[in-house]
């Protein structure tokens, strides 16, 4: 009977090695579909960021070269009415020495 009872206890034991050992076994496969998972995903969301940061990039530069014809368009205002002007100031500059010669 005893002898029985240290049987059955070693075969429990040994149960029990195998199951620790299956569940080890399942636990390292489950960490590495884990980490496969984890590296698909950190690598879809980089992917999701350069393409978000490259869109943000093509709309900065369009609002720059929006921004850039603006000012262009101003500053050809600005010169010619700064041209107007001078031709302006001309005529009178010419007027006002034809006055004094005669």
């Amino acid at each position: 009977m005893i002898q029985e009872t240290i049987r059955a206890v070693k075969e429990a034991e040994a149960k029990a090695q195998q199951k620790v050992s299956d569940a080890s076994v399942c636990a390292q496969g489950i960490i590495r579909e884990a980490e496969k998972k984890a590296g698909e995903m950190i690598s879809k969301a980089e992917a999701a960021a350069a393409e978000a940061a490259a869109a943000d990039m093509e709309a900065a530069k369009a609002r720059a070269q929006g921004e850039e014809n603006t000012v262009g368009e101003q500053v050809e205002e600005a010169l010619e009415a700064l041209r107007k002007k001078a031709d302006a100031n001309r005529e009178q500059a010419i007027q006002a020495v034809m006055d004094s010669l005669f």
